[in-house]
């Protein structure tokens, strides 16, 4: 048909027809362009993006916490070997103070065999050492001694040689005797044979 040709009604009838696809396609674009607008728009991309480096954030201080938690776990285990180093040293070094060898001896013997010392290497050199000893060789320090016991000893130490080298007369010696008889009444001291 010829535009000439259509009545009024049609001419209106196609109008119409064209405008409502004209429109349905704007419809079309608009919907498109809503549901694309709403996961690009600023907002949208803020809040994923806050989200993801808030997950970001967590995972890092989660990982952080572990090795935080494995590290101490790691310096507690280093500072219980060096107490126990420490403990074992401390042992081993009241119990040679004896004064004589073979008592050192037989003391290392016995922190060995009752577990007081548990480093195995240390118990092997000490084991090694107690088996090639021979009596009377090995560590052993002088007994422990209070500034009392020592000054009483040193003043009677001195006795004995004046007396030895006839220095010594013997009002002198009731003097020196005199004045060691207040060390010699104390409860912890040493007391010359008698």
């Amino acid at each position: 048909m010829n535009m000439s040709e259509q009545t009024p009604l049609e001419l209106d009838h196609e109008r119409w027809l064209r405008e409502y696809e004209l429109r349905k396609r704007e419809i079309e674009i608009k919907e498109r362009d809503q549901s694309r607008s709403r996961w690009s728009s600023p907002v949208v991309l803020a809040v994923l993006a806050a989200a993801l480096a808030g997950l970001s954030n967590a995972a890092v201080t989660r990982q952080n916490g572990l090795e935080q938690r494995k590290l101490e776990a790691e310096k507690a285990v280093q500072a219980k070997i060096i107490e126990e180093t420490k403990a074992e040293a401390a042992r081993i070094f009241e119990v040679i103070k004896t004064g004589d060898a073979d008592k050192s001896a037989t003391n290392l013997k016995f922190l060995v065999d009752t577990g007081l010392i548990t480093n195995s290497d240390r118990i092997e050199k000490i084991q090694a050492f107690l088996d090639h000893r021979l009596a009377g060789g090995g560590p052993a320090l002088p007994a422990a001694q209070s500034p009392t016991d020592a000054a009483l000893l040193m003043a009677l130490t001195k006795i004995g040689d004046d007396i030895k080298n006839t220095k010594l007369s013997q009002d002198e010696f009731d003097r020196q005797l005199k004045q060691m008889l207040p060390l010699l009444r104390q409860p912890n001291s040493v007391r010359p044979p008698s």
